[in-house]
Order: C-alpha cells, then structure tokens, then sequence
C-alpha cells in the first residue's frame, strides 16, 4: 500500500529566526528546517516588499521583503513569477512558502512562495 504525504503546515516566524535556520534530511530524503526548535518546511510571513528584479527573459524573479526584524529573498522560476510580478514597492504581503536554501555556496536562505496575498492597511 502507498504512503499518503500530508502536506505541512506553514508555520509563524520571524524572518530573523528563519535567517538562523539549519537545515536537516529525514529519512525519506526530504529537506527540512529546525527553527526556534521547531521542524518547518513550509512558512507563513508577513512582511513590506522593500525591492524586486525579474531578469530580462521572465524566467526569474527576486523579490525582498522586510517584517522589521530582517530582510529575505522571495525566488521563483518561469511560471511561478507570476505570484510575484504584480507586487509594488511598499505593498504588504502575506506570504507562504518553502523555506530553502540557495544551492550556489552561499547558503543563502531563502523562501519559495507558493501563496502571496496583498494585505489592505
């Protein structure tokens, strides 16, 4: 019989905590993140868009956002920038995501959203 995966939940941080997250693999190979003592793979943010960029083909975006406690990066790739081409300068954001690490040598953590809803103030 097959092994059904429930889908995590997104879990409440602060972008300070994520930044000092440490990575780990369970047994079945998936990558996970220890946070506040916490085991995520996925996140829920809040956070103001405070810059953005999408490379000259549409094939890649990066958006930075700020909750006051730290700034990180949003990524996405082909399809998935569509999430992130509408979003302005100043706008608040509710995010949820993956939390990842960027594979290049710098380790950067980084979130790849998977929901972005623009918060009304």
């Amino acid at each position: 019989m097959a092994t059904i995966l429930k889908r995590q939940p997104a879990k409440k941080f602060w972008i300070a905590d994520m930044l000092g997250a440490e990575p780990k693999v369970n047994e079945q190979g998936f990558k996970y993140y220890t946070i506040r003592e916490k085991d995520a793979i996925r996140v829920n943010i809040i956070a103001g868009v405070i810059a953005s960029y999408i490379n000259e083909t549409s094939s890649y975006a990066v958006v930075t956002v700020d909750d006051g406690s730290a700034q990180m990066r949003l990524k996405a790739w082909n399809e998935d920038i569509k999430m992130l081409a509408d979003l302005k300068l100043g706008d608040i954001v509710l995010i949820v995501g993956r939390i990842n690490t960027d594979n290049t040598g710098s380790n950067e953590i980084f979130v790849r959203p998977e929901i972005i809803r623009t918060i009304e103030v």
